[in-house]
């Protein structure tokens, strides 16, 4: 080629190969064939056959396989990334810190590694939550470690799992075969199967997706294989079961957590950056966007999270993160209609009382027509005279006591933080049937408050003569919950319903003591016509034409 080049005229002889080794030297040793010849992926790369199994293996607890490549499509429009930020690009020389090893190189199988992470959580969604985690390879081996995280809100079992498995994939042998064995069946599932789908969309929503790029990386540059397998509940593994104890120890103290070691630098070449444009959609931007500049917490949403927060340390002893506070809002404690009431006044985004303060021609309606205080969420709830609170929360008192526990007066905190309460027995077992009754007890009676004034307000005016007599009150009531009853009851069938059907012990254990004439309901009462008959609603409506 030199020749041919000097035949032609060039006069810079030489230049060429200077060029070619100014490229090669700015080329990651990583990548670089004259530094690297050993190919880390070499006959890791999983089969179609193999990712079935590991699809089974996720479905019936089995042992999952990492699959260190980076898959990449066809054309080029598929490759085209968003939200690539610049602090996460990676560095130009990346140093990996691997021993040497010959391309023909091969390991005994019985050097594999069988490492398990455990962890052992204290108060676990509190502001003070405290958690440990442990990474067992044998019994008194010096490579055992300890760690404890927090007192903080954001300490989590998962989280310390994460951090653990991270120092795990730094220190382990790249040459070893490796099987992983951790407590989250969802972490194993982030890091297999569901790998391509987080890395497309960048991670988007995960608190962890540092924590799990860089693990990514170091699993990628790893030379031999990578198995998971995630085990939890009381039928573990021995190995398990005594990396749960060394955790356990580590969070009362009988144990110290090891010495913290400084992190090795992350191949953050070996993931990509950014989501891949093709696979977002329109929601998935707008939460990118906000994910980059976060919304600066409300004045008023901040007071309410705090008064919760107060009112469930001194009924339940938990003082409650932010963000406990706001997942315990799910469908699984309320119906949508009262999901969306509760959090719309949790962010006092209702139009009420002060709002209406500085607007021209409405200073009227900052007060309540009747009690001429201000229409607040909280004089709505457990003060006003016209909204037949009084009457509601006296109702809700009665039934409540025919389960033998304490009633707790009702607040604006107790409203907006009802599915938070824990009832617990007399041998410290939280009583599950009595927390949710209670809390589909406050819920209801809250919204119903909240409609009765609405209804008074907006349709009548505000006017005194129109305020809901005790007998439409005491009707609207019992009509709803023995809505929620019904609801209850038409939710344990499985057949319809499938993995959303409610458990027919827990309908039992939440409804049973409020029932009317238990004595001659059958077994099998949730599935009768007249199941939705509670104490104090009067005789049930025999069915058909005469009732």
């Amino acid at each position: 080629m030199c020749r041919q080049a000097r035949a032609l005229g060039c006069t810079n002889h030489g230049e060429c190969r200077r060029a070619a080794q100014a490229t090669f030297s700015a080329i990651s040793s990583f990548w670089d064939p004259t530094k690297n010849p050993g190919t880390p992926h070499r006959n890791l790369t999983l089969t179609e056959e193999e990712k079935e199994q590991n699809l089974k293996a996720i479905t019936n607890g089995g042992t999952v396989t990492f699959d260190p490549s980076l898959l990449s499509r066809d054309d080029l429009k598929s490759e085209f990334r968003v939200f690539a930020k610049t602090d996460e690009l990676p560095p130009q020389h990346v140093t990996l810190d691997v021993p040497e090893q010959n391309a023909e190189e091969t390991h005994d199988p019985e050097d594999e590694l069988l490492v398990v992470i455990s962890s052992a959580a204290e108060r676990e969604g509190d502001n003070d939550s405290k958690v440990s985690s442990a990474t067992w390879y044998e019994e008194n081996s010096p490579k055992n470690r300890t760690m404890i995280l927090g007192p903080a809100p954001t300490a989590s079992a998962f989280g310390a799992e994460v951090d653990a498995l991270l120092h795990l994939v730094q220190e382990a042998d790249p040459r070893l075969p490796l099987t992983i064995i951790i407590s989250f069946s969802s972490l194993v599932r982030d890091l297999t199967t569901e790998l391509q789908h987080n890395e497309d969309l960048n991670w988007l929503g995960n608190p962890h997706r540092r924590d799990l790029r860089e693990i990514t990386a170091h699993l990628r540059a790893r030379m031999s294989r990578t198995s998971f397998r995630s085990e939890n509940g009381p039928h573990t593994s021995p190995q398990k079961s005594l990396a749960d104890a060394l955790a356990k120890q580590t969070l009362e103290g009988t144990v110290a957590p090891s010495e913290q070691t400084p992190r090795r630098i992350a191949p953050l070449a070996l993931v990509p950056r950014g989501a891949r444009l093709q696979k977002t959609t329109q929601k998935v931007l707008y939460r990118m966007i906000m994910q980059l500049e976060p919304v600066p917490p409300r004045t008023a949403t901040q007071y309410k999270l705090e008064m919760i927060r107060e009112t469930m340390q001194d009924i339940s002893g938990r003082a409650y993160s932010d963000d406990s506070l706001w997942r315990s809002l799910t469908r699984q404690h309320y119906p949508v209609k009262i999901l969306n009431f509760i959090w719309k006044a949790r962010h006092d985004a209702y139009k009420i009382g002060r709002y209406w303060r500085h607007i021209p021609d409405c200073d009227l309606r900052e007060a309540c027509h009747v009690c001429r205080a201000e229409e607040s969420m909280d004089h709505i709830l457990t003060e006003c005279q016209a909204t037949g609170q009084a009457q509601i929360w006296q109702m809700a008192e009665e039934m409540w006591t025919t389960r033998g526990l304490p009633w707790v007066r009702p607040t604006l905190g107790l409203v907006l933080g009802s599915n938070l309460t824990n009832f617990r027995s007399s041998k410290n077992v939280p009583l599950t049937g009595a927390n949710r009754f209670f809390t589909i007890l406050i819920s209801e009676s809250a919204y119903l408050i909240w409609k009765l004034r609405c209804e008074w307000k907006i349709e009548h005016g505000g006017d005194p003569d129109r305020i809901p007599s005790p007998e439409k009150i005491r009707r609207m009531w019992f009509h709803a919950l023995s809505r929620r009853l019904k609801l209850d009851c038409l939710m344990t069938d499985r057949s319809k319903y499938g993995s959303r059907a409610i458990q027919t012990s827990l309908v039992d254990r939440t409804w049973w003591i409020v029932l009317q004439n238990k004595e001659s309901l059958p077994p099998d009462w949730f599935r009768s016509r007249l199941s939705g008959v509670l104490v104090g609603s009067g005789t049930a409506r025999p069915p058909g034409r005469n009732r």
